[in-house]
């Protein structure tokens, strides 16, 4: 509901990360890659959110989207993790700019609702984990233990 303030518990590290850095970035006016004096980690960010753009969302639209519920966040990591374990899955999700939810749900252990709830967030992750963002990767650690534990 809009106006509420959130539950301290309920909003994720990443959540609480874009905000600071959507908050910095706004004080600086759009430091990016091309801007000496911004941080690697506003490079990173700069560099998912071209990535995301040709999804259709930004970076900065994971707040709204981010998943707060565990058994949610693991079904998310677990969607993630079935993409990135699946290269032509991966590539189908980049060629088509969309999460392929169909081949996502096949194995019937994640639901297709959960997956087209949290689509911008599944997607955004996938580019992270396979991308070269370290400093982003960090705040997926529920994702690297879901790519671990199916190996």
């Amino acid at each position: 509901m809009d106006g509420e303030i959130e539950n301290e518990e309920e909003v994720s590290a990443l959540q609480i990360e874009i905000r600071q850095r959507s908050a910095e970035i706004s004080k600086t006016e759009g430091i990016g890659v091309e801007n000496p004096g911004s941080t690697p980690m506003q490079d990173e960010i700069a560099a998912v959110q071209k990535s995301l753009s040709g999804y259709g969302f930004s970076f900065y639209d994971l707040t709204e989207c981010s998943p707060k519920a565990e058994k949610t966040k693991i079904a998310c990591a677990k969607a993630v993790a079935i993409i990135l374990k699946n290269s032509s899955l991966f590539k189908k999700m980049q060629t088509s700019k969309t999460l392929p939810v169909k081949d996502i749900s096949s194995d019937k252990s994640i639901s297709v609702k959960i997956l087209e709830r949290h689509r911008k967030y599944i997607i955004a992750a996938a580019e992270i984990m396979n991308g070269d963002y370290p400093l982003l990767k960090e705040y997926m650690n529920y994702i690297r233990k879901a790519l671990e534990s199916e190996l």
